[in-house]
């Protein structure tokens, strides 16, 4: 073998050599500076200089907070926080432990028993139709889930204009729980509004529309997506408060619950009932379940936090005391025609 080879071989060597020694520097100093950072948070928590939920990864639908991996826009849309139509990711806050207890001593709820989450739809009872409203605004019937969730201002108005001239007086939750427990009683042909999810069009175009009639309604609000685009601002839901319309609790990220960690459930049932609370001053008792969705557990939640009740979206008008946890309601869908509304609200 001529000398040159060898030379060029010995000098490969060297450099193979020479760069293994500096990977194994590198990684002995990245090493101890994430040593250094861990200690020093370690220490920064245990004298109070840095907050306990520091380099914590939360878990929210779509997204892990200090991932750098892209959200997922599918799970995003699914839980509600931005809409199916809509590209933004939206900046999500961190989730703490849970808020501390509902302001003031309202009066006690009802306990849910067991059984409620399994007992059939009521024959008896006091027959009050709940109607549940998403958006009231015009939407192209190719957009199939966006349609069905929406009722035309102008379909809205007629339905209003029936109700007043059919004698029925519209009526908040809250209302509707304290004559269930036997604390109130009841206007002739009483009828709830709902309208979940606390859109910017229940300002523009329903509550407008309300008040011209004389009538009030419940919006059930999820607090997290207050403020962001298609969504009603704090402004706003605090002033439709002090009008007289009732604002409710509809979780925080609208997160089905009953799939959610027990954790996560207990923090978007308390969470959003103080971020109400806080907002509104004054006590927060009605709860509706996003997606319909709950088991034993979130009906258990949703009593400890001080909700008098709770409703999901199975169909029916039939109400009793005992089903303050899960009342039913009556869902109007778009592009429904008057005749359709007159038929919802039953008989008795």
């Amino acid at each position: 073998m001529s000398p040159t080879v060898i030379g060029s071989r010995r000098r490969g060597t060297a450099g193979a050599r020479s760069l293994l020694a500096r990977l194994v520097l590198l990684t002995a100093i990245s090493f101890s500076l994430a040593t250094v950072i861990v200690s020093g948070v370690h220490f920064g928590r245990q004298v109070g200089l840095v907050n306990a939920g520091f380099l914590r990864s939360i878990s929210v639908p779509g997204i892990i907070l200090g991932s750098a991996s892209a959200p997922n826009i599918a799970a995003l849309q699914e839980a509600g926080v931005v809409e199916p139509t809509s590209s933004p990711i939206p900046n999500i806050a961190p989730i703490d432990s849970p808020p501390a207890l509902p302001l003031g001593d309202p009066l006690t709820p009802l306990s849910p028993s067991p059984e409620i989450v399994s007992l059939p739809a009521l024959h008896g009872g006091t027959w009050v139709p709940i109607l549940m409203y998403h958006y009231i605004r015009v939407v192209k019937k190719s957009d199939l889930t966006g349609y069905n969730l929406s009722v035309t201002p102008t379909n809205f108005r007629a339905q209003m204009q029936y109700l007043s001239d059919n004698g029925y007086t519209t009526i908040t939750m809250r209302q509707l729980d304290l004559a269930l427990m036997g604390q109130g009683t009841l206007p002739p042909k009483p009828v709830a509004l709902t309208f979940d999810d606390a859109y910017q069009d229940f300002y523009t175009d329903a509550a407008p529309t309300l008040q011209e009639f004389g009538m009030t309604a419940t919006s059930y609000v999820p607090t997290m997506l207050v403020e962001r685009p298609n969504y009603m601002t704090w402004a706003e839901i605090e002033e439709l408060d002090a009008q007289g319309f009732e604002m409710a609790a509809h979780s925080q990220f609208h997160v089905d619950v009953s799939k959610a960690t027990v954790s996560r459930a207990t923090v978007e049932i308390f969470g959003a009932k103080s971020d109400l609370e806080n907002h509104l001053g004054h006590d927060v008792v009605d709860w509706a379940y996003p997606y319909g969705g709950y088991n034993l557990n979130t009906v258990r939640l949703v009593h400890d936090a001080g909700y008098w009740s709770g409703t999901t979206t199975h169909n029916g008008a039939w109400h009793n005391a005992s089903q303050l946890p899960l009342l039913t309601r009556v869902r109007v869908p778009g592009g429904e025609l008057l005749a359709g509304f007159i038929a919802s609200l039953g008989s008795r």
